[in-house]
């Protein structure tokens, strides 16, 4: 890779209104990327919930670093394998590996049950965004790069905040279980706009 001191921003292509959205890829993965931020925001609500209702709250923080932990060695392992697949092709089953790690957190009674499930629902986060990056960076309109990676980024952030929101009803009011549950449902929504939509995600040749 060159250094990116010798990058020069693109100063062709054609302007439009909708900016970088104009391309369905783009498009796709912000409304893929939304469900499974909102999931993400759910889950570090719920967390605290749960140890409240089993231990205590304050051991929420464990359980974080536990989640946050299997993200990263889910970030190193993706990263450190040689794909064969283009990243058009491994963002849909990213997405779909996502939701299969969730579910499992609305069953444990208990942290020291939870904590395995904790970190094998963080294995996914990483190199689902991190191929949702790549796809980007081959799909990205020339002259708006950097207008289609904050699309996305964008869109994980407000998927969050709502994520928080919604999961401080559920949880104070359903339970935490419904509560992961609602999580779940988000981040299978999420794959399946991935999944339905997978064409758009293919660069053009």
């Amino acid at each position: 890779m060159p250094p990116s001191r010798a990058f020069r921003p693109e100063p062709h292509g054609e302007r439009h209104l909708l900016g970088a959205l104009r391309y369905a890829g783009v498009r796709t993965l912000v409304a893929a990327t939304l469900p499974v931020g909102f999931c993400f925001g759910a889950v570090e609500v719920t967390f605290p919930a749960f140890c409240e209702d089993v231990a205590t709250r304050s051991t929420a923080g464990l359980l974080l670093a536990i989640w946050s932990f299997g993200s990263g060695v889910g970030g190193i392992a993706y990263g450190a394998h040689h794909w064969v697949l283009p990243p058009f092709r491994r963002y849909p089953r990213c997405a779909v590996a996502l939701p299969l790690g969730f579910l499992p957190l609305a069953f444990p009674g208990s942290v020291v049950v939870m904590a395995p499930f904790a970190f094998i629902s963080g294995l996914s986060i990483a190199p689902l965004i991190s191929t949702g990056s790549h796809v980007v960076g081959d799909i990205a309109p020339e002259g708006a790069v950097t207008e289609a990676f904050t699309w996305p980024i964008t869109a994980l952030v407000i998927g969050i905040s709502l994520g928080n929101a919604a999961a401080g009803v559920i949880a104070g009011s359903a339970g935490w279980r419904e509560s992961f549950v609602m999580a779940t449902c988000a981040a299978l929504l999420g794959a399946a706009i991935a999944v339905t939509q997978r064409r758009t995600l293919q660069p053009a040749t």
